[in-house]
């Protein structure tokens, strides 16, 4: 039998059984974002949401294309860090949706 693959195995589950133990430790909370500024809050090659996830220390889950609600994000961390990223998030897609918001409004605008 192969030593380096019962090695890996057991440090797999290992590290499956910590990543448990710790999400019962976790708090999520459901925030609603605007589903047309996620690509902005994820960024390009998705370096803003890495930006975000280790800045507040949390875990970001975007919804998929076929979700019930596109404007629902999941944040996940601890409770102070999720609450301040639920802040963060909220202030940006304010930002961004006033901005677009502008840009719609001059280019709308009647000479």
């Amino acid at each position: 039998m192969d030593h380096g693959l019962i090695e890996v195995c057991m440090e797999m589950s290992i590290k499956r059984l910590l990543l448990t133990m710790l999400q019962e430790d976790l708090y999520s909370e459901s925030v609603e974002i605007d589903h047309r500024v996620h690509s902005r809050i994820i960024g390009g090659r998705g370096r803003g949401v890495r930006r975000i996830t280790e800045e507040f220390s949390v875990d970001l889950r975007f919804p998929g294309r076929d979700a019930e609600n596109p404007d629902l994000v999941v944040i996940t961390g601890d409770e102070d860090a999720v609450l301040d990223c639920k802040d963060h998030l909220l202030q940006l897609e304010d930002e961004f949706v006033s901005s677009y918001s502008i840009i719609v409004g001059v280019i709308t605008q009647p000479a």
